[in-house]
């Protein structure tokens, strides 16, 4: 209890003195007790006001103890494991394998070093390694969807697309297998798209493999029509922020915006999956990006707007890009003189999202599917 006090605090000397003072008299310290180390250690790294160096010792740290604790599994081989992960006492969820794993994965991508991504994917590989080993307790160490979903995301925020694909065709290959704990989940889906549409380069081929996986998972929700399978619009507006984002020559801005508005097509046969001001924002992206000639881009802008409006989700950043982009008379004509939001209809904005600029308790520049305004 007082290791796990200190965890819930970050005291993590206190906790790991007390840990190697259990050790050091011979007792097997069970699976709470370095829940609480692991948990304090975590807890550190993630304190803003420590410098990075430090922060970064608080998470190796972490690690270490987790590491400790893998090590006993291997060496005790499946049946002597009940006093590492605490199944002799009536512990909760974050205490069994998988779970002790995750919480120092979750430390290592929050605290966003440049290395963080892959050293979470390699506490990940070496649980999937163990899970192997130890038969009797691959349940508990196989790693789950949220996990591989973790790395995903953390793979998104540094560019690196390739890895977020390489664990996409890795649980693709699982679920194969029939692996229980694999599952191409809506959620695990949109961070790989998520990851697609950060993708530095932005050509036309990373917004057809974004097209693809929407398509997956339509024909998914398709076949079992479980809502849980069902798309969302999270997963909708990555699929457009990609197209939205292509670079290249006349052909390829072409095509993405084509795939812009057959994603746009795709949502409406879901009447649960309703368009927020990201997708209209990423439609007008695209138009005012790929499409070139002004009368077919003023005609676009148009017929986007007025869906947008009608939904009541105009905000500044789709007003400001229709003033950017539309011919002036198109912008006096739909706007009629409006300067501000709050000279718009108060229907033509109701239901639009609260920007950074005017809710200033939204700390986070991005929401929780990775999107920009």
């Amino acid at each position: 209890l007082l290791v796990l006090s200190c965890g819930h605090t970050g005291q993590a000397e206190e906790a790991m003195y007390w840990l190697r003072k259990l050790e050091a008299r011979g007792l097997r310290p069970e699976g709470r007790t370095y829940l609480g180390v692991v948990r304090a250690w975590v807890q550190r790294s993630s304190d803003e006001s420590l410098s990075p160096e430090e922060r970064k010792e608080a998470i190796i740290a972490a690690e270490k103890v987790l590491t400790d604790v893998l090590h006993l599994s291997e060496v005790a081989q499946t049946k002597d494991l009940d006093s590492v992960y605490g199944n002799d006492f009536d512990y909760d969820e974050d205490t069994s394998g998988m779970k002790l794993v995750g919480l120092v994965m979750s430390g290592w991508i929050n605290t966003r070093f440049p290395e963080s991504a892959e050293r979470a994917h390699a506490l990940l590989e070496r649980c999937s390694a163990l899970s192997e080993k130890l038969p009797d307790r691959a349940w508990e160490l196989k790693p789950d969807m949220i996990a591989y979903t973790m790395v995903v995301d953390a793979y998104a925020r540094c560019y690196n697309s390739n890895k977020a694909m390489e664990l996409l065709n890795k649980v693709r290959d699982l679920e194969k297998k029939g692996d229980e704990k694999a599952s191409l989940t809506v959620r695990f889906m949109s961070s790989v798209v998520c990851a697609l549409g950060n993708e530095m380069r932005h050509d036309v081929h990373a917004a057809r493999n974004a097209v693809a996986l929407l398509d997956e998972v339509i024909d998914r929700y398709n076949s079992n029509n479980h809502p849980a399978s069902m798309p969302t619009i999270f997963l909708f507006n990555n699929v457009l922020k990609c197209c939205a984002s292509v670079n290249g020559v006349d052909g390829e801005r072409t095509q993405a915006f084509d795939l812009a508005m057959e994603v746009y097509g795709k949502m409406k046969p879901f009447r649960r999956v309703t368009p927020d001001s990201y997708t209209y924002n990423y439609l007008l992206k695209a138009t005012t990006r790929f499409v070139s000639m002004r009368s077919d881009r003023d005609a676009k802008i148009r017929a986007i707007f007025e869906d947008c409006a009608k939904g009541g989700l105009v905000n500044s950043h789709i007003m400001d890009r229709v003033r950017r982009h539309a011919s002036p008379i198109l912008v006096d004509n739909i706007l009629n003189g409006a300067t501000s939001l709050k000279a718009l209809p108060m229907e033509w904005t109701i239901n639009a999202r609260t920007t950074k600029k005017n809710n200033p308790r939204n700390s986070r520049r991005t929401n929780s599917s990775g999107l920009t305004p």
